[in-house]
């Protein structure tokens, strides 16, 4: 159930090019598209007790948790200004645990890599070492 349910969600909620068209049209849309990354990505940590890997998961037409992930990065660490609606701030360090999480889960330095890279993050006092210790 669990399967189906969450592979589901990512084939309807992600494009292969790892965009969330349903976050996208919002006034928030930076804020929401992070927002449904990381429930996506707490759903990918608790499935795999159930023996459900949503990490690797891809969808007929490409859909992907990584490649969601992928396509927020440039904008998280600032490399590119988020083109669409934002009406507030959005603090891109709640990146951190999103990034952490996927350098453990698809075994690539490169995620734990850009972290340094997010603003309004204390790497060596964030709780997110105590709860998603690195691996690199």
């Amino acid at each position: 159930m669990m399967k189906n349910i969450t592979h589901r969600r990512i084939d309807v909620q992600i494009l292969r090019n790892g965009t969330e068209p349903l976050e996208l049209v919002r006034t928030k849309s930076f804020f929401y598209s992070w927002f449904n990354v990381n429930a996506l990505v707490d759903l990918a940590d608790l499935a795999r007790f159930c023996d459900v890997d949503i990490w690797g998961y891809k969808g007929q037409e490409g859909q992907a948790l990584r490649s969601a992930i992928d396509f927020l990065l440039p904008y998280a660490i600032g490399v590119e200004a988020w083109p669409l609606e934002q009406i507030e701030p959005f603090d891109r360090g709640l990146f951190f645990s999103t990034f952490r999480r996927a350098s453990i889960a698809y075994e690539d330095p490169m995620y734990e890599k850009v972290i340094p890279l997010l603003p309004n993050v204390d790497i060596l006092t964030s709780r997110n070492n105590l709860m998603f210790p690195k691996i690199f």
